[in-house]
């Protein structure tokens, strides 16, 4: 039996809406690999992360197709679960090899990336936020893992997103973290990305190799699987 923990990333002002993220501590490596992909296809979530060593913040990232580097708001999530288990505040995350740095900043957490370590989005972007509130998956089938969005106020550099990934078995992503970040570099911008049904995402670029990721998180639930 393990316990789950689910934490939802990207919420907005009142806790709401935002990207749940799986969480299981598996300090004895009791799960493998193949269990844990399947724990991670079985779930419906978009990434599971299992927390290898607590003290040492090193962790294993599944998508429901595969083990990855990094995923933002399974990043963003498990930091805040690392803060109350070691019971300080996480300044690193490694996986599969990756440090990745983590700060926070009143009631957001933030992570540091290399962009080569973040999936390869196909953005699609459209003339108005209305199209992109009103756009149908079918729409857009030809474009694979698709990050579709538009300005809200190119000025201040906030925009409408969503994504649909449905070749990655996730059919549409209330939160895209990764995907926002990636944005970010490619407009080499400061963004505030209003995503999917309500979240809230904020990215920023750092330097050409590197980005960064903010949110809000909030605790949901726990629960137990054989």
């Amino acid at each position: 039996m393990f316990k789950l923990h689910k934490i939802k990333v990207f919420v907005n002002e009142e806790g709401k809406f935002g990207n749940l993220v799986g969480i299981v501590i598996d300090e004895n490596s009791a799960i493998n690999n193949k269990k844990r992909q399947e724990i991670c296809t079985k779930s419906g979530l978009s990434e599971v992360v299992f927390i290898d060593n607590v003290k040492n913040s090193q962790v294993s990232i599944f998508s429901p197709t595969e083990e990855i580097p990094f995923a933002g708001h399974a990043v963003i999530g498990t930091g805040a679960l690392l803060d109350k288990l070691n019971k300080k505040r996480t300044t690193s995350i490694r996986s599969m090899g990756n440090q990745i740095a983590v700060r926070h900043e009143g009631e957001n957490i933030w992570v540091k990336a290399k962009v080569k370590t973040l999936p390869d989005w196909n953005f699609k972007q459209l003339n108005s936020v209305e199209e992109v509130v009103r756009i149908k998956p079918s729409e857009i089938s030809k474009f694979k893992h698709c990050y579709v969005w538009s300005w809200i106020d190119k000025v201040e550099g906030t925009t409408r997103s969503r994504t649909f990934a449905p070749d990655w078995m996730i059919p549409e992503d209330e939160a895209n973290g990764s995907g926002s970040m990636l944005l970010a570099h490619k407009l080499n911008r400061k963004l505030k990305v209003l995503h999917g049904k309500g979240s809230v995402i904020y990215a920023n670029p750092v330097n050409p190799n590197t980005a960064e990721l903010g949110g809000n998180v909030r605790t949901e639930q726990q629960m137990y699987y054989q």
